[in-house]
């Protein structure tokens, strides 16, 4: 599994985080050719680099009302709107997809590289920031978001994800115990996914915590 290691703690836990979930759902959507890089660049700009943010896209509709920054005829300015509220990640990028999947974002959906797609984005009516597109691009290059698409397209696609392997469950039940996962079983859940793992991988290892206490 692809770990990303950018240097910056923040922003390898949002893209460890969110990679999953963005590469389970694209392989789902094999006809739709935006790249992960973009997607997960969208979502660390849009959220601000937080996973927990209550519209992890900035997806607008009936939800909750937030104060946000739009373009109105080229003139900056603050104004309150509507976004969707997602329940979690897994939902949020659905909701992502099926946006996407939309006949407004055609060209987004049919533009080649990350670059393309990135321009296509505001050129669709994503996002009203004129810059909207150079900070898309700015996120993929610096944090080296294309290794992503790389890892996609040369190895997550052409993987059984479903065929477990042998898993040393004390191991991991050591690494919980030690920190390593985090704290709490959503953020401990993403750092296992984000290895490769699955929930009952998971839910075995901490099984196994929950029985040492006891002793």
């Amino acid at each position: 599994m692809f770990i990303s290691n950018t240097g910056n703690s923040k922003k390898d836990d949002f893209i460890n985080g969110i990679m999953p979930y963005v590469l389970t759902s694209k392989k789902q959507h094999l006809d739709n050719k935006i790249l992960p890089s973009v997607i997960i660049a969208q979502a660390a700009l849009e959220s601000g680099w937080n996973l927990t943010a209550k519209t992890l896209f900035g997806i607008k509709g009936d939800g909750v009302s937030l104060v946000t920054t739009e373009y109105i005829d080229g003139v900056k300015k603050i104004v309150t709107d509507s976004f969707v509220v997602y329940k979690d990640i897994a939902e949020a990028v659905v909701g992502y997809f099926n946006l996407l999947d939309s006949e407004r974002y055609t060209n987004v959906r049919n533009a080649d590289t990350y670059s393309e797609q990135s321009l296509e984005l505001y050129n669709c009516g994503y996002a009203t920031d004129p810059n909207y597109s150079e900070k898309i691009l700015n996120i993929i290059e610096i944090n080296r978001l294309y290794e992503v698409d790389d890892y996609y397209f040369n190895e997550f696609l052409s993987s059984d994800n479903n065929t477990s392997t042998t898993v040393d469950y004390n191991a991991l039940a050591d690494r919980i115990e030690a920190g390593d996962f985090g704290n709490g079983r959503e953020t401990r859940l993403d750092a296992f996914i984000a290895e490769g793992y699955s929930e009952e991988d998971y839910n075995i290892a901490q099984d196994i915590v929950n029985e040492r206490s006891k002793e």
